[in-house]
């Protein structure tokens, strides 16, 4: 799935179809800006304050004319409206690390040419020392402890240095999703860590029991990952016991959640667990979550658990 406008442009099914909007990226920025200013006017806290500035900088960005247009008009609207400054200092970090990723571009480390590297450590050591020297005063230092998890995902200084990180994300809001996801994707296979780690990682965040907050769930995003490459994952008893009493024991909270019952049906299906795929198919009828399964892959696992699952 794609995921910003800087994926859109290098993916070939959407790029035809979003250059027209590459070129309203300027206006769009213009009154993004403008109502961002009007959002900073309401009763609402610098943490919503700055999530909508992080994901607007994130969206938007193909390459470094339009982050930085984005981030010109964003910077006015601070400006204008007087914004608390730990607001400003936290976006301002936040704004190097978007930088520094559209540096270094979405591809594999092998794409990455030696300007870009040296660009991508530059930006993210500014984004570092602007974080690091705010953190002790901020009033914001969950956002600013969760985007250093980030920092140390790029500088390579070792997981030490990414730990302390995340304790004070975790310290600061034990509901910050966000900080056990990044801390998941410091330890993919293909960054820092092993299928063994991100499993005992999982499990962790089991042990928490913060189902409101999904933090167990991240479990669930671990093993995704962990089955792009080996799918027959979800087969493994010591894997798939575990994981169903995560899927049924957050369902059982929240049975309206079309995401999690998708992904449940679609892992069972993946490990061969058809009875348990097609109790969750059933439920599910033709109301699923299409970010998780297309409609061709939910008709044919559908119906092959209908045909196994009896």
């Amino acid at each position: 799935m794609v995921k910003n406008l800087a994926e859109a442009k290098h993916d070939k099914e959407h790029s035809a179809s979003m250059e027209k909007s590459f070129k309203l990226i300027p206006e769009f920025a213009e009154k993004t800006g403008y109502w961002y200013g009007e959002l900073i006017k309401m009763p609402v806290s610098n943490d919503l304050l700055f999530a909508k500035a992080a994901s607007l900088t994130n969206d938007i960005r193909v390459d470094e004319t339009t982050i930085n247009t984005m981030w010109s008009f964003l910077t006015k609207a601070l400006e204008k409206e007087k914004a608390d400054s730990s607001l400003r200092t936290a976006l301002q970090g936040d704004y190097y690390i978007h930088y520094a990723w559209t540096a270094r571009g979405s591809g594999w480390s092998n794409t990455v040419t030696q300007n870009g590297w040296r660009l991508f450590k530059e930006r993210l050591e500014k984004a570092s020392d602007i974080l690091q020297t705010a953190y002790p005063e901020s009033q914001m230092k969950g956002a600013l402890a969760r985007r250093m998890i980030t920092v140390e995902l790029g500088l390579e200084k070792g997981r030490n240095e990414m730990e302390p990180w995340f304790q004070r994300a975790i310290e600061s809001d034990p509901d910050d999703y966000a900080a056990y996801l990044r801390k998941m994707n410091y330890l993919l296979p293909r960054w820092y860590g092993s299928s063994e780690d991100l499993w005992k990682y999982g499990l962790e965040c089991v042990k928490t029991q913060n189902w409101s907050a999904k933090i167990p769930m991240i479990l669930v995003e671990a093993l995704e990952d962990l089955s792009e490459n080996n799918s027959k994952i979800y087969s493994k008893p010591q894997i798939w016991e575990p994981l169903e009493q995560v899927f049924r024991t957050y369902l059982q909270k929240y049975p309206e959640s079309t995401v999690y019952r998708t992904k449940f049906a679609k892992c069972a299906a993946e490990g061969g667990h058809w009875k348990i795929a097609k109790e969750q198919f059933d439920i599910l009828g033709d109301e699923w979550n299409w970010d998780s399964i297309d409609a061709k892959d939910y008709k044919s696992m559908r119906d092959t658990a209908n045909r196994e699952g009896r």
